[in-house]
């Protein structure tokens, strides 16, 4: 009774520290901030264990690939899509775990006369298993965490095909989930195990293959996707810029000869000319004269760029108040700054649009400190519960990324805040 009852509290604890890794690993690669429900999910799949162990059933496998779909699902709100890639991973871990657990016994059993320490052998390999499948976890959460919390789309079948492969082959293969598995596995010689047990470390090292495989393709997918938007992004900052410069050189201009267009009218009204002084003057009054800018940053471009941004927010009557201050020296290149900038203020400008006239504000400020540009963005807003992540956004996250910086935004009631930080000298590529 006593060995009963040691062998399953020590099964509970062997499972209950799966079951924990598992969840922890499917939480963080799905960004799924849901760990209060840690403890219902490790009570539930105890249960499960305790009822297995108790009853003697055979095992639980598939019901718990079903169970852990349904509890991410129901409970933890997870897309099917989303978890369907790290899921794999860990059910194929578990599945080398469990046969590689026993062919290693049975080896020992058929090479070595194990005796009275039959047991304390079962539980150093169990013990073993776990440190392996933690460590595993651990080195694939920080070598392939960029790939398994991108969307996957079709990419998801060069995991999940191979996958499902492997596990019923070393299930059905091993008879794992089978009442007489053990039986099955005792009546293989030692060369027979030996033959097995390399058998499930070359699948262990195509199943690493394959995964290295999987996380190239969605890395270089991201990254084209993200190279072609931005390289769109610049094309039209630059397009932009440009037809702003002229505007502003056609200004530039009419002001030089402002004084020219004064005498000439100061000439016909000495003259008593008043008609024609009024006609030179609506012709005066009728040429196209772009509106000046409105910023002093110290970046010309970016002058340019936020005074027809300034300028059309005002024409949709919005305030906006703008205190950008970036000394020349700074190292950050300015069709960067112009993609920061420019999806600011436009995400703002168009937040704005739906708030009604005289609750429409825009407050842009930027300045630097020490070796970091932080730059800060407040705007009008109607309440919403979440914040987006659109193209504008994730332009501004790319630049933040490129210079060693960072993003962070908050929408609190009517107001939206954005905070951008660049470090000088930063960038990456």
């Amino acid at each position: 009774m006593t060995a009963h009852l040691f062998f399953l509290v020590w099964w509970l604890v062997v499972n209950g520290t799966i079951n924990y890794l598992s969840m922890d690993f499917l939480l963080y690669m799905t960004k799924a901030e849901e760990k209060r429900y840690m403890l219902l999910w490790l009570a539930l799949s105890l249960g499960m264990t305790a009822i297995a162990v108790c009853f003697q059933t055979p095992n639980l496998f598939f019901a718990d690939v079903l169970f852990l779909a349904v509890f991410a699902k129901a409970v933890l709100r997870i897309h099917w899509r989303d978890m369907a890639a790290p899921a794999a991973v860990l059910f194929t871990l578990y599945t080398f775990m469990e046969g590689g657990a026993a062919v290693i016994l049975s080896f020992l059993s058929a090479n070595v006369e194990l005796g009275r320490y039959g047991s304390n052998i079962q539980f150093l390999v169990s013990a073993l298993m776990v440190f392996c499948f933690f460590s595993v976890l651990l080195f694939i959460r920080k070598r392939y965490f960029y790939a398994f919390g991108r969307p996957v789309s079709a990419y998801l079948y060069i995991l999940l095909l191979p996958c499902i492969v492997i596990v019923t082959s070393i299930r059905f293969g091993l008879r794992l989930d089978s009442m007489e598995f053990a039986e099955y596995l005792s009546s293989f010689g030692g060369g027979a195990s030996a033959v097995l047990l390399l058998a499930i470390g070359a699948a262990a090292v195509m199943f690493f293959i394959m995964i290295e495989v999987f996380g190239k393709i969605i890395y270089l997918t991201e990254k084209e996707k993200t190279a072609v938007l931005m390289s769109e992004q610049l094309r039209q900052q630059r397009i932009y810029v440009e037809e702003a410069r002229k505007r502003n050189e056609r200004y530039a201009a009419v002001q030089h000869d402002i004084d020219n267009h004064l005498l000439v009218l100061s000439g016909l009204l000495k003259e008593k000319k008043y008609v024609q002084a009024g006609q030179y003057a609506d012709k005066l009054c009728r040429s196209e004269v772009p509106a000046a800018a409105s910023a002093s940053t110290g970046k010309v471009v970016l002058d340019v760029l936020l005074g027809e941004k300034i300028g059309y927010a005002r024409d949709n009557r919005i305030d906006v108040v703008c205190n950008v201050r970036i000394p020349k020296a700074f190292a950050v290149e300015d069709m960067d700054l112009c993609v920061v900038f420019s999806n600011i203020m436009d995400n703002a400008i168009c937040a704005c649009k739906k708030v009604e006239d005289g609750n429409r504000f825009i407050a842009l400020s930027a300045r630097v400190k020490s070796s970091f540009l932080v730059i800060n963005a407040r705007n009008s807003t109607i309440p919403h519960p979440a914040v987006k992540m659109g193209t504008g956004l994730h332009n501004i996250k790319n630049i933040a990324g490129k210079y060693q910086g960072t993003m962070e935004i908050d929408c609190a009631g009517n107001e939206f805040c954005i905070k951008v930080l660049l470090c000088s000298g930063g960038k990456l590529f």
